[in-house]
């Protein structure tokens, strides 16, 4: 159910080396040392500017098969952060073919829920098709996300 999410995007993980309990998790982009040679990567370049490191590149692992998955796991990564867009074999960036945010919604679409109490995730989700690129996908997204009673139906939601 995760893997075709994850598949053809670069991911960031979020490391709970200590456990969730912990306050010592920490974002890891590059591929770890060590990491077994059949973990595919995705090597981008990178400004630098949030490192100060200046610019260079990131190797970021793809976890596209369950042994990746399994591995990344191992390392405690609880949390995986993809990008908007793909990448394929030895291949730069693709536009972006989704996009997602988390919203507060309005009353009335939190009522369809049990449990007032829980905030709703609310992903939106632009499928790319002919003549559509990543400017009419936002701007459509734009628009349902700044409306505060989304219809339940016009979108997939579960509850956070």
């Amino acid at each position: 159910m995760l893997l075709p999410h994850l598949l053809g995007r670069p991911v960031t993980m979020v490391r709970f080396p200590d456990g969730t309990a912990s306050d010592q998790a920490f974002f890891e982009k590059n591929l770890p040392r060590g990491a077994p040679d059949w973990i595919r990567t995705a090597v981008l370049p990178s400004s630098g500017a949030r490192s100060g490191r200046g610019p260079g590149t990131i190797a970021y692992p793809l976890i596209e098969d369950l042994p990746s998955l399994v591995w990344a796991a191992n390392l405690a990564a609880l949390d995986l952060h993809v990008h908007q867009w793909t990448v394929g074999p030895d291949s730069p960036p693709r536009a972006p073919d989704r996009l997602v945010t988390r919203r507060h919604v309005g009353p009335r679409f939190r009522a369809s829920f049990l449990d007032q109490g829980r905030s709703v995730l609310v992903r939106i989700r632009t499928p790319p098709g002919p003549g559509s690129d990543f400017w009419h996908r936002k701007h459509f997204f734009d628009a349902c996300s700044s409306s505060a009673t989304l219809h339940p139906c016009s979108c997939s939601s579960r509850r956070r």
